[in-house]
């Protein structure tokens, strides 16, 4: 879900999927993790349209400790198929161009963090940086009579830095006040998080069309910016039952930036086997 203010778009996004990981351990300190992903997103913008994502992901992760220093990092590539509806409604005309098209991603990542113990949580400042590659192939609107768009290829890379705090805790639970939560019963994890976010290049966008039939091309030019820095916080809830293989999760992040507020409200279940 994302507010914006004057200049900014709205909109309301629902979606899921489903991921597979193998992790190997090695030298005891290290972590590698191999993820493949597909997920389903429904897009709707505030008296604009909407849109439906499918998306296919393949990633490699790793982490390393070596006392209190935790260092992550991580590749991964997307590839997207996308179907879109922009609203006309304008001088009594009221239609809804049609598009599709697919995307490719690419991002790299790292971060650098130092633990320590107080008053029983883990405290973790951390440093990252991130980078992001994203190609939008052509799109060919139909469907609404002379208003469709033809819009060329785009191309966005993004280079961006975080700096902020983590704060979890781990614990067993066995006692409740009642015999009906003795279901929930096991281990918890909590964390709280906060960032500062800037993002060096990159947060500029243009989209170059035409109108369908008309003569040249690229007689129509759109361009925008979302915000260079920003504050991004977060909690999150891990629960495993003290009987049971598989987990629970929850998660809340928001974004404040120039003009935006940004919320995720994330669930899942996790099965080891």
């Amino acid at each position: 879900d994302r507010d914006g203010a004057v200049g900014q778009i709205d909109f309301d996004a629902d979606g899921g999927g489903v991921a597979l990981g193998v992790d190997a351990r090695f030298w005891q300190q290290g972590m590698l993790s191999l993820g493949v992903a597909a997920s389903r997103t429904r897009l709707d913008v505030s008296d604009a349209g909407g849109a439906t994502y499918e998306s296919v992901d393949v990633g490699l992760s790793g982490g390393w400790l070596a006392g209190p220093l935790r260092l992550r990092g991580g590749v991964h590539y997307g590839r997207g198929w996308h179907e879109s509806e922009r609203q006309i409604d304008f001088a009594g005309i009221d239609r809804e161009a049609e598009g599709r098209f697919t995307s490719h991603r690419v991002g790299a990542g790292a971060q650098a963090g130092w633990a320590f113990d107080a008053l029983g949580w883990e405290i973790e400042p951390q440093l990252g940086v991130d980078y992001t590659y994203l190609r939008e192939d052509a799109v060919d609107e139909s469907n609404a009579r002379g208003l469709s768009l033809d819009v060329e290829r785009r191309e966005t890379q993004q280079w961006a830095s975080e700096a902020g705090a983590s704060v979890a805790k781990r614990f067993e639970k066995t006692a409740y006040w009642g015999p009906w939560l003795e279901w929930a019963d096991g281990i918890w994890a909590t964390e709280l998080r906060a960032h500062y976010r800037r993002v060096w290049t990159g947060s500029e966008r243009r989209l170059v069309a035409s109108l369908e039939g008309a003569p040249g091309a690229g007689n129509l030019r759109v361009e925008g910016s979302g915000p260079d820095d920003g504050v991004r916080a977060g909690a999150g809830v891990h629960f495993r039952p003290r009987k049971s293989y598989a987990s629970l999760r929850a998660g809340y992040d928001v974004f404040w930036g120039d003009g935006t507020l940004q919320h995720h409200f994330t669930g899942g279940v996790e099965i080891p086997f």
